[in-house]
């Protein structure tokens, strides 16, 4: 989702475009659906957050092969990190929405909402400093056994718990070959399985939900009243049916350029800028109109805010945070005396 730079110094290639363009749509949409009351909403919910999460740290890691430092990730995702959490805690104060990261150790401590990602692409870049090439599949296999230690560490702080139970997924793109990315994508047989899954998994997402908090994957077994035998399973169950999920994703997108393949280059301005609108929309009690209504708004502001939020002038605020920092750390640095 969230990149390094360097990507736009590497060939294009149209599969990643197309993913992220797809994947960054979902979230959207996912993040205006989320507080809707209505039974569909729930259900469309807790389907994408069984499999888009994972195929973004997917994606990640897959840029991350050629490396970034761990100077460089400041720049990259605390400075944008910072500058956000910070308006996004004057928004709460104006719109009077609560939310841990309001309070000073919240604010340090408390990624507001969909900053945790940024938290974790800094970790990440920081762990793999830790990976051995060698024995590269080996780590995958058992990086396996964090989503399940994450289950123990309850609360949002610094975004622990996400960063574990995702890094699974961030190291397999990390490892995985261009080649693998379209796996079957050619091949009619795959397409269908894949829509076969998809429509499956919406099924089994209508007729036996979970605790949507299980797929954010932030929450404690404790603090969800699972104990630790069943947590275990389901979590188990969940994580296979996110790698599926993934493959299934991948085999479904396009590997030609498309009229979307621009926007996946966008996606961390929308994803960073994004859920502003959300909160105006929750805000203004958008959620309490009749359901119908309610449909055709969801749908709007979400292909609304995704263009908007898609403009160039935004991109380029945003490289302007990152670039303003590090502007601002050579400043002093040549203020210390030699």
């Amino acid at each position: 989702m969230l990149l390094p730079y360097v990507y736009h110094m590497k060939q294009r290639q149209p599969i990643f475009d197309n993913a992220k363009a797809v994947l960054m749509f979902l979230v959207v949409f996912g993040h205006f659906a989320q507080p809707s009351e209505h039974g569909i909403h729930k259900d469309i919910v807790q389907f994408l957050y069984i499999f888009h999460m994972p195929a973004f740290a997917f994606v990640s890691g897959y840029w991350s092969k050629k490396g970034t430092s761990v100077k460089g990730s400041v720049y990259r995702y605390l400075a944008p990190y910072l500058f956000f959490q910070g308006l996004y805690v004057l928004i709460n104060y104006l719109l009077k929405i609560e939310h841990p990261s309001n309070s000073l150790t919240g604010f340090i401590s408390v990624p507001t909402r969909t900053l945790w990602y940024l938290v974790s692409l800094f970790s990440w870049t920081v762990m793999l400093n830790f990976v051995s090439e060698k024995h590269i599949k080996t780590v995958v296999a058992l990086s396996f056994l964090l989503p399940f230690c994450s289950a123990l560490i309850p609360g949002l702080q610094f975004s622990i718990s996400r960063t574990l139970y995702f890094f699974p997924f961030f190291l397999l793109g990390y490892s995985a070959r261009i080649s693998e990315f379209s796996l079957g994508s050619d091949k009619l047989a795959w397409k269908a399985f894949a829509v076969l899954f998809f429509v499956g998994l919406f099924f089994l997402c209508r007729v036996a939900p979970i605790d949507i908090r299980i797929l954010f994957a932030y929450s404690s077994f404790r603090s969800l009243g699972i104990d630790v035998a069943s947590g275990m399973i389901i979590r188990c169950v969940v994580i296979v049916l996110s790698l599926a999920g993934c493959f299934a994703f991948f085999v479904l997108v396009p590997t030609a350029k498309t009229a979307i393949s621009e926007y996946g280059s966008r996606t961390m301005q929308i994803f960073l800028i994004h859920d502003i609108a959300v909160r105006i929309a929750v805000r203004i009690n958008l959620y309490q109109v009749p359901a119908v209504l309610l449909h055709v708004a969801i749908i709007a502001l979400t292909v609304g805010t995704y263009y908007i939020t898609s403009l160039p002038a935004f991109g380029e605020f945003i490289q302007g945070i990152s670039k303003t920092s590090k502007n601002i750390v050579l400043y002093f640095k040549k203020l210390r005396p030699v």
